[in-house]
């Protein structure tokens, strides 16, 4: 395989991440609307002691937040898949390995130990515990409201 070949091969490969982190954050925000629409939901419910309504809000919540944390690794698994790809390819050709880490890399700023998408898992985890909190509620094992 020329250098041509491997840059447009390179080029697909960070294509690929790039949407990948595209998906994970669309995927993010949608779940995050979908939580906020159920605790707008929980609200009403919890003024007007709908009890059959706490409780599904809360269930629904938490499933949904199990699947939103499920997501954020899958996707963060495909983006470093595609990652490894990438590096392989470039540490497989001098030449385009001294343009990627030549002329790219001093411009990067070092990243960080964690990742975007391990920061972004507080956010379900945090609604997982405010559903299970709500459920034990609804159980009548704590008092909160």
């Amino acid at each position: 395989m020329n250098v041509e070949e491997k840059i447009s091969l390179f080029s697909v490969i960070t294509q690929l991440a790039l949407t990948e982190a595209q998906l994970l954050w669309t995927r993010y925000t949608t779940m995050l609307y979908a939580n906020t629409g159920l605790i707008a939901i929980l609200s009403f419910a919890i003024q007007r002691k709908l009890n059959a309504v706490i409780s599904g809000c809360s269930i629904i919540g938490l499933i949904l937040s199990i699947i939103w944390i499920q997501m954020i690794r899958l996707s963060s698994y495909y983006y470093q898949r595609w990652q490894l790809d990438a590096d392989f390819l470039i540490s497989s050709d001098d030449c385009l390995n001294e343009i990627v880490h030549g002329r790219i890399e001093p411009r990067l700023s070092k990243p960080t130990k964690i990742s975007a998408s391990q920061y972004g898992l507080a956010l379900p985890f945090t609604f997982i515990i405010g559903w299970l909190l709500v459920i034990a509620q609804q159980l009548g094992l704590i008092k909160i409201f």
